[in-house]
């Protein structure tokens, strides 16, 4: 079976549209400084945390905002635990 989206698993793409804009992406990054590399990742991460706690939200509707920022303690600290 083969996965969903363009990309075929094996640094590949099925789509040359998504080919195009990865090779966009990489040409972006390239010219990019490092301290806006370092932005766009720090960027990048709390867009991330937020999808997490719109997330957590839908899924909890009746949960208080203590108990939704328990919850993302603790998908955060799984986060975490996989990285190190």
């Amino acid at each position: 079976m083969e996965p969903a989206g363009p990309y075929n698993g094996e640094m590949g793409y099925r789509e040359p549209v998504a080919l195009e804009a990865a090779q966009f992406q990489i040409l972006a990054l390239r010219r990019m400084t490092e301290g806006a590399k370092l932005s766009a990742a720090l960027a990048a991460s709390e867009r991330s945390r937020e999808m997490l706690r719109q997330a957590l939200r839908a899924v909890m509707p009746g949960a208080s905002e203590a108990e939704l920022h328990a919850r993302f303690l603790e998908r955060m600290a799984l986060c975490h635990k996989r990285t190190s």
